[in-house]
């Protein structure tokens, strides 16, 4: 089980669920909750697995690697092929290893693509990939994702910690709370009708570049190896204090497979200026009937 540190500061968004609470779990994903599920962990080689390294020559962003399968290709729509390098380099001249690690990544991928499918039929996904992390990370700062094609699709995101070594995160917020305290010193009206650059310009308001660290209050959470989570990463903020190997599957769907519409991303941008500009305006209110006073008297 994770080891939990909450924060009096902040809400409770973290919740333990089992795989069988599909409804309990859409809707507390939809929330933005960070779902932990506490009946079920990846089955996997983390030693073996955790051992590999990037190949250093394949100028992929971040270590991130796509390992595609020809089952789930059909899915993914990546035509790169992040095979290669690992082939070429890391396991050049050990075609038995190098089977050893697609089995591993097999087994691994599937078991994303049967949690997906299982916990959130509903959702028809439009895309599914799992993306393989090698970076080893260190006190990244919270943020909130800005993830492409926002404005139209939603983003399941589920994580698991495929290293022997425990994967510590911090979760902040809702979108709702930094939205509303930065929407006028960030002039997020610019981007109401853009998601993307709407959550790019709002962590940067609110937490400043990834390397900075802010003084805002997180619970904090300590994933053993094997855990599984899952959250809205588009509209929670998060952050990675420290952990190596990680997996995470990315299924894309439209937002009108949401259960509640009105915590879509796009929704909830509109209902974050509509707040602001109801509160811009009972604050104006008093100026005006002040103004209308000293003309009444001024006659």
């Amino acid at each position: 089980m994770p080891k939990i540190q909450l924060s009096s500061e902040i809400p409770l968004n973290i919740i333990e669920l089992s795989v069988r609470d599909r409804r309990a779990i859409r809707a507390h994903y939809e929330r933005g909750w960070l779902i932990i599920l506490k009946d079920i962990k990846i089955s996997a080689d983390f030693s073996f697995l955790e051992a590999v390294s990037p190949p250093s020559n394949s100028g992929r962003r971040r270590d991130k690697y796509v390992l595609t399968l020809a089952e789930h290709s059909q899915f993914d729509g990546t035509r790169e092929d992040h095979w290669r390098p690992f082939k070429d380099e890391i396991f050049a001249g050990n075609r038995q290893e190098f089977d050893r690690f697609q089995a591993e990544v097999r087994s691994v991928n599937s078991q994303f693509h049967w949690l997906a499918d299982r916990i959130f039929k509903k959702y028809r996904f439009d895309r599914k990939r799992v993306t393989w992390k090698f970076q080893r990370n260190c006190n990244e700062n919270l943020h909130i994702d800005n993830i492409d094609g926002s404005n139209s699709k939603a983003q399941l995101r589920i994580f698991a910690n495929v290293a022997t070594t425990p994967r510590v995160w911090g979760i902040g917020e809702h979108i709702r709370t930094y939205g509303r305290r930065y929407f006028a010193s960030a002039e997020l009206h610019r981007f109401v009708d853009d998601p993307f650059r709407f959550n790019n310009t709002l962590t940067m308001a609110a937490f400043g570049r990834s390397r900075d660290s802010v003084d805002e209050p997180r619970h904090v959470v300590e994933f053993a190896p094997g855990e599984i989570w899952m959250v809205n990463s588009a509209v929670t903020a998060h952050q990675v204090k420290s952990g190596n190997l990680l997996t995470i599957g990315s299924f894309e769907f439209p937002y009108d497979r949401y259960d509640r519409q009105s915590e879509t991303l796009p929704s909830l941008i509109r209902e974050i200026q509509r707040s602001e500009m109801a509160s811009a305006s009972l604050v104006s209110r008093p100026f005006q009937n002040l103004i209308r006073g000293m003309s009444f008297r001024g006659r």
